[in-house]
Order: C-alpha cells, then sequence, then structure tokens
C-alpha cells in the first residue's frame, strides 16, 4: 500500500530558508547531541517571527536552558532565540541567555 500526499497539501508553498537568522523564533523540530558525559549541543529547526523564514541553529552544552528545554520537555512552538555569525546560526534559550553564551560581534570600522 502507497501513501499519497493530498493535492491540497502538495501545493502549499515550501517555506523560505534564512541562511541567517536573527531574532525570536519558534522550535518546528529538534535533536539533542549526547556525549559519554551527557547532552552536548541542541540543535533546532526552527521558524522566524519576523517573516516565517525557517533556519537551522546549533545552540551550546553551556546552555543549560536549552538542553534542559530540549531534553525534558517537548519543545515543539516554543519561543527561543537565534543570532547569526557570518553563515552560521547559534541558538539559545532566551536572548538574555544568547548575550552571555554567544555575544555579538563588535562593529568594526573600516581602517
Amino acid at each position: 500500500m502507497s501513501w499519497r500526499v493530498p493535492a491540497e497539501i502538495d501545493a502549499w508553498p515550501a517555506p523560505v530558508q534564512a541562511r541567517q537568522a536573527d531574532g525570536w523564533a519558534a522550535i518546528e523540530s529538534y535533536t539533542v547531541v549526547h556525549h559519554r558525559a551527557g547532552p552536548g549541543a541542541g540543535i533546532v529547526i526552527g521558524r522566524l517571527e519576523a517573516d516565517g523564514r525557517r533556519f537551522i541553529a546549533a545552540g551550546d552544552e553551556r546552555d543549560a536552558g536549552l538542553l534542559d528545554l530540549l531534553s525534558s520537555a517537548e519543545p515543539i512552538g516554543v519561543r527561543v532565540y537565534t543570532r547569526s555569525f557570518g553563515t552560521v546560526s547559534k541558538v539559545a534559550a532566551s536572548e538574555a541567555r544568547m548575550n552571555e553564551v554567544f555575544p555579538p560581534e563588535p562593529i568594526r570600522s573600516p581602517g
């Protein structure tokens, strides 16, 4: 027996990808990378609140709040904060935690 996607769903537009993701977002999917010592980094696929674009971002083992969220609860739809660093996006449980774990890069003046 084969399963076919209904035409209505198949016609939905695909989400636009955010190559640089900055701001508040909702978790759509996630995973946690585990090491022998326990949870390592969280990886989030999310949707930016500002414009609905989808992104992928990595958390950090120093952000216990994000790891707790991803490891102990059902985080789908939960609000997180993301920031891009060049072509890499990072994610944290809150904007304050983002500023602690992944401080913004200083603006460099032309020299």
